[in-house]
């Protein structure tokens, strides 16, 4: 089975650096470049900030992160449980979020 990590977290911004850092030993015990665990742990932390900012209903919610390598792949997921999905829409230039 490849290296897989996946872990439960509450809905709250105060564990995006406890992500951070759990996504960050994950990724180190790969031996993934250096380049390739800055971005993984960047998406990550966006993905996490999106489901708790759009899906997170309250204090007991949680979103679930899971990381899957393969020998070609590294696979990031974020889940959350609400039941609305997400839907695409358009950022002005001068817009700070809205393009992910």
């Amino acid at each position: 089975e490849p290296p897989r990590l996946r872990s439960t977290v509450p809905a709250d911004p105060s564990w995006a650096s406890a992500v951070r850092r759990l996504v960050t030993q994950h990724l180190a015990r790969l031996r993934l470049t250096a380049d390739q665990c800055d971005s993984a742990v960047l998406a990550t932390d966006e993905l996490f900030a999106n489901a708790v900012s759009h899906a997170s209903s309250g204090p007991r919610d949680t979103v679930t992160l899971t990381i899957e390598r393969t020998a070609r792949t590294l696979r990031v997921t974020v889940a959350d449980r609400s039941p609305v999905l997400p839907r695409r829409r358009a950022a002005d230039a001068a817009d700070e979020s809205g393009r992910g």
